[in-house]
C-alpha cells in the first residue's frame, strides 16, 4: 500500500494538503473527489525507511480508542480525536485512518491499508468489528502490547550494562595496543632492552591494527551487508529463523507471544482452528510458523491440543500442564494466559540472573585485561632493572 501526498481545493475554495494511503494514484484521486475536493497536485510519498508503530504506541492507541468508543463517540470522531493529540510521527497515520473510515471502509480495512499495523492487530480488530465487541478487543490488544513492550524493556535493560562495559574495554584495549605500546617500544629499543615474547606479540598486533585498522571496519561492514542481503532471501530467512529457534531463550519468547496471542483470540470467541491460523500469520519467526502449522495438522487429525503442541515441538514445562488442564476444563484461554504470565516471569528471572552473573564477570574480564596490558609494558622494565640499565 503506497502513500500519496496531495494538494487539493475544497468546494469553498480552501486549499488542503496531506497524505493518504491508496493502491494507485487513480484510487487516491478518486478518494479525494469523493470528499468533494479538486486535485491540484498528487504524487507518491517517498519513504526510505518506513517505521511501523511501536508496541508502546500500539498499546496507547488501543487504550485511547477503546475508551473513546466506550464513551459513545462514533468511529471517525474517535480516530480524529486521537489524531489531534497523538505524537507527531503517528498523527498522520491516525488522520488517514479517520479519513479512510469516513469514506466507507471498515476499521480493519483502513488499518490494513495504512500498512502501519501488525497482522495480529488487524485480526483482532476484524474479530471485534464482526462480533460487535471492538472496545473489548482493543483493551485486550492494549494489555497484550503493554506486556510485550515490558518484556522487551527488561531484555534491553539486562543487556545495556554488559554491552557498555564490553565496548569500553575494547576501546581501551585498542588504544593501548595502537598508541601506548608502540610508544613504549621506542623507549625499549633506545635502551637496548630485549622484548619478551608476550610484549613482542602484543606489539606486533598493535602495529598490525595501526596499519590495517581502517580496513577492518570496511571489511566488517561488507560482511554485515552480505549477511543482511542473505537474511532477506527466502532461504536466508528460513535458515536464520531455524538457528534462532534452537535457542531455549528465543523459543520461550516465541511461546510467550504465541500463548498471549492465542489466548486473546480465543477470548474474543474465535474457534481454535481460526485462532491458530491468525496466530500463525502474526508470528514473526518462520520456524515458529511451521510448527504452528504442524499443530493445526495434528488437531485436524483428531489429536488433543496439548498433544498437538508436543508433537509440533511447541512445549515447555510451564505450557504443557496449563494446556492440558485448560483443554480438560474447557478454560483454554484463561490457562494459556496464565502460561504466558508464568513464562514471562521466568524470563524476567533468567534475565536478572544473567545480569547478576555478567556484571562481576565483566569486571573480572576488564581487570584481567588491564593487568595483562600493564604487565606487557612493565615486564621489560623489570627485566632491565634486574640486569641493570646500560
Amino acid at each position: 500500500m503506497k502513500r500519496y501526498r496531495y494538494k487539493a481545493f475544497r468546494a469553498d475554495g480552501a486549499a488542503v494538503t496531506g497524505t493518504l494511503p491508496a493502491a494507485s494514484a487513480e484510487e487516491a484521486a478518486r478518494t479525494l473527489r469523493e470528499r468533494g475536493c479538486t486535485v491540484a497536485r498528487l504524487r507518491p510519498e517517498r519513504v526510505l525507511f518506513p517505521r511501523p508503530l511501536s508496541r508502546r504506541a500500539l498499546a496507547l492507541f488501543c487504550r485511547e480508542w477503546a475508551s473513546l468508543l466506550s464513551a459513545g463517540l462514533p468511529m471517525t470522531e474517535a480516530l480524529a480525536v486521537i489524531a489531534g493529540h497523538g505524537r507527531r510521527a503517528a498523527r498522520q497515520t491516525f488522520a488517514d485512518l479517520a479519513a479512510t473510515v469516513a469514506s466507507g471502509q471498515t476499521a480493519a480495512g483502513a488499518c490494513r491499508r495504512s500498512g502501519a499495523f501488525p497482522p495480529f492487530f488487524l485480526s483482532m480488530v476484524a474479530v471485534g468489528e464482526q462480533s460487535g465487541t471492538l472496545p473489548e478487543q482493543l483493551r485486550r490488544l492494549s494489555a497484550y502490547y503493554e506486556k510485550s513492550a515490558r518484556l522487551r524493556r527488561q531484555f534491553l535493560a539486562a543487556l545495556a550494562y554488559p554491552a557498555f562495559v564490553l565496548c569500553l574495554a575494547s576501546a581501551v584495549f585498542l588504544l593501548v595496543l595502537t598508541v601506548i605500546l608502540p610508544s613504549f617500544s621506542l623507549l625499549f629499543e633506545s635502551l637496548g632492552l630485549p622484548l619478551p615474547a608476550v610484549t613482542a606479540q602484543a606489539l606486533a598486533l598493535g602495529l598490525f591494527l595501526r596499519q590495517y585498522g581502517p580496513a577492518l571496519p570496511a571489511g566488517l561492514l561488507l560482511i554485515g551487508l552480505a549477511l543482511f542481503l542473505w537474511r532477506r532471501t527466502a532461504q536466508g530467512r528460513a535458515a536464520w529463523d531455524r538457528l534462532l529457534f534452537r535457542s531455549r531463550f528465543v523459543r520461550r519468547l516465541f511461546l510467550i507471544r504465541f500463548c498471549a496471542a492465542l489466548s486473546a483470540l480465543l477470548r474474543s470467541g474465535a474457534p481454535l482452528s481460526d485462532a491458530l491460523r491468525l496466530t500463525e500469520s502474526a508470528a514473526g519467526n518462520r520456524e515458529g510458523k511451521r510448527r504452528i502449522r504442524r499443530t493445526e495438522a495434528a488437531l485436524a487429525s483428531g489429536s488433543g491440543f496439548a498433544e498437538s503442541l508436543a508433537a509440533a515441538g511447541l512445549s515447555s514445562p510451564a505450557l504443557d500442564p496449563m494446556a492440558a488442564a485448560g483443554e480438560a476444563g474447557g478454560e483454554l484461554p484463561e490457562f494459556l494466559g496464565e502460561a504466558a504470565r508464568l513464562m514471562a516471569e521466568e524470563t524476567g528471572r533468567v534475565l536478572a540472573r544473567w545480569k547478576a552473573l555478567l556484571e562481576p564477570a565483566l569486571l573480572l574480564f576488564v581487570g584481567g585485561l588491564t593487568a595483562a596490558v600493564v604487565f606487557t609494558v612493565m615486564i621489560p622494565l623489570f627485566t632491565a632493572a634486574g640486569r641493570g640499565l646500560p
